[in-house]
């Protein structure tokens, strides 16, 4: 997931306008399938990368971003959870954790827009992980085979 990798599996076109020079993958990539805690995951060309905070295999991915100057605790988290529900399915949660250190129409600013926004783009990139997971899922072991792929399309 991020610049220069996956993509964000959404509406590229949207995310190209805010300057983001986005690509979507419509498969899982391989090449792309060893992330690691610690590494970058870039995403606007601006902005300083996120780092993969927790990279648990068939779990969990966090990213997290880098704490500001005598911060202890990062400034946001994206997590990405799989919970196995049955032998043939999966769900997967998305949760987005940011410290709020906003004036009033920052607050206003992102009620409207922000936070609508991020809704419409991460509904879109959980269906599109859900299509890429389902397409790839090996028949001999559907939890694994549908959690390893899941967080493969990340």
């Amino acid at each position: 997931m991020g610049q220069g990798r996956g993509g964000f599996y959404s509406y590229a076109c949207l995310e190209n306008v805010l300057g983001c020079h986005m690509w979507n993958a419509d498969r899982i990539l391989p090449e792309l399938q060893h992330l690691r805690a610690g590494d970058p995951v870039q995403l606007h060309p601006k902005a300083p990368p996120m780092i993969a905070a927790l990279v648990e295999a068939h779990q969990s991915l966090v990213l997290a971003a880098q704490p500001e100057e005598r911060e202890e605790y990062p400034a946001a988290t994206w997590g990405f959870y799989l919970y196995p529900l049955t032998m043939d399915s999966t769900r997967l949660v998305a949760r987005c954790r940011w410290r709020e250190k906003l004036g009033f129409r920052a607050k206003v600013g992102d009620v409207l827009f922000w936070e609508p926004a991020h809704f419409v783009m991460e509904r879109k990139m959980l269906l599109t992980v859900k299509h890429l997971a389902e397409r790839s899922v090996l028949p001999a072991s559907p939890q694994v085979a549908r959690g390893s792929a899941v967080l493969d399309a990340l």
